[in-house]
């Protein structure tokens, strides 16, 4: 679990849209393409599982999230997940 900020430093709150190509992963896991929304927690909290896409086939697959806050500002991500049992969302962006 890992919080989201807003550009203030006050926790966001809205919902993240989270989409990937098929892919397979370095260890060999067949991905489906998909997606996820995950609705940000009290106090800005996060928790998405996600497959590891770090050298993942085809090369340069990564996960689209479009973060949409409450105030209504929108902005879109480009993240990479690393290879490690828990990472934080200031390690992916």
């Amino acid at each position: 679990m890992d919080v989201l900020y807003r550009a203030d430093g006050t926790p966001a709150q809205g919902t993240l849209l989270i989409s990937w190509p098929a892919f397979t992963t370095a260890g060999g896991d067949a991905i489906a393409a998909a997606s996820l929304t995950v609705s940000l927690g009290a106090n800005g909290s996060v928790q998405a599982a996600l497959f590891p896409n770090t050298g993942s086939t085809p090369q340069g697959t990564y996960y689209k999230v479009v973060v949409d806050l409450d105030d209504g500002t929108r902005s879109t991500e480009y993240w990479v997940i690393p290879h490690v049992p828990q990472t934080t969302i200031a390690a992916v962006r």
